[in-house]
């Protein structure tokens, strides 16, 4: 898949904002059509970003939580999030210094969502889905959501996560982030169920598994059934899973684990809003936590902290979140909003 550039993100969004290509790409006007044919002829290497931009205007069905304008106008920020993210990867790559704008995006807009899907899911949308409406589904960093796809499977979605698919195959996803399916079994015909991340595709007939795709790593753990995955970015490494297993991936070690007979509740607990922990270390438990509240921690001396942690801790509301690391760990959490310092507890 070929992820899209920050100058070919600022085209296709200077486009869709252009009533000139709106009307070639609505089929409006014979001049409209003329002028970007041979803009394309001028610009070959356009072409299939141009083809994108199209499809984004005329197909791409952005599905939006049935929540408050408030937490409708956060998620799209979230959106843009993972977009800038990308964005700061890119310019580190390049080794380029630059600061990134602070914008606010409007739900007026609704191209917006399409173009951060796209960035998101790179050139490789085009080609699977140019020839149908797409389905997208996002959660915010402070919701969790369940759904129902068109073959009755459900999906409990956890926070910051987008899910995917073409609008005629509920039976293969995309997804960004966690994500629990309960999969609704095809009897009569054994159609196949696929989730497929940046690291590999899982594949099912019918049964219960979690998929964790964040930071650069994927997990995958079977509650009930039996899956297949397709581990892409390991010579497409085939790991078969039964209920209990756990298997991780790790882009950066290149690198399968596999645990067998792992608790249940110990990686599902999320759609309970508790997080589980075992022989955990402070420094484990901290980008966690950052990650689910969108916080950050200034950390001092927290090495001479050797106490570990083994159980669930709540994760809906930060301050009793906060209040359980600094009992567990013995620690004092002093701030407030998105900015927390941690000291040793006094004697």
């Amino acid at each position: 898949m070929t992820p899209i550039s920050i100058k070919e993100l600022e085209l296709l969004e200077s486009w869709l904002e252009n009533q000139d290509f709106l009307s070639w790409a609505n089929g409006l006007t014979d001049a409209s059509a003329e002028r970007w044919q041979d803009f394309l002829k001028d610009n070959p290497q356009h072409a299939e970003l141009c083809e994108l931009a199209k499809y984004a205007h005329n197909n791409l069905n952005v599905q939006e939580p049935a929540i408050d304008q408030a937490k409708s106008q956060l998620a799209l920020n979230d959106l843009y999030d993972k977009i800038d993210q990308r964005k700061l990867g890119q310019m580190n790559a390049d080794k380029k210094k630059s600061k990134s704008k602070v914008k606010t995006f409007f739900l007026n807009k609704p191209w917006r969502v399409a173009a951060s899907v796209i960035m998101l899911l790179g050139f490789g949308f085009l080609s699977q889905n140019a020839l149908n409406n797409s389905v997208v589904v996002y959660t915010s960093l402070d919701e969790r959501r369940e759904i129902k796809l068109d073959d009755g499977t459900e999906v409990v979605l956890n926070t910051n996560t987008t899910l995917s698919h073409v609008k005629d195959q509920p039976r293969i996803i995309t997804l960004d982030g966690e994500a629990y399916f309960q999969v609704a079994k095809k009897v009569e015909t054994k159609e196949q169920f696929q989730v497929k991340t940046t690291d590999l595709v899982v594949t099912v007939l019918g049964t219960e598994f979690n998929v964790n795709s964040r930071d650069n790593q994927t997990s995958v753990f079977l509650d009930e059934g039996k899956v297949v995955l397709d581990v892409i970015k390991k010579d497409n490494e085939i790991v078969e899973l039964e209920p209990g297993d756990l298997v991780s991936y790790s882009q950066s070690e290149n690198k399968i684990v596999k645990k067998k007979n792992e608790n249940s509740i110990m990686n599902t607990a999320w759609k309970d809003d508790v997080v589980y922990f075992k022989d955990a270390h402070i420094a484990d438990v901290l980008p966690v936590i950052s990650r689910l509240y969108d916080v950050q921690f200034e950390q001092s001396n927290l090495e001479l902290v050797q106490k570990q942690f083994s159980g669930g801790m709540p994760v809906r509301d930060i301050n009793i979140t906060l209040a359980t690391l600094s009992q567990v760990y013995g620690i004092e959490i002093n701030g407030s909003d998105k900015f927390y310092s941690i000291t040793n507890k006094k004697e």
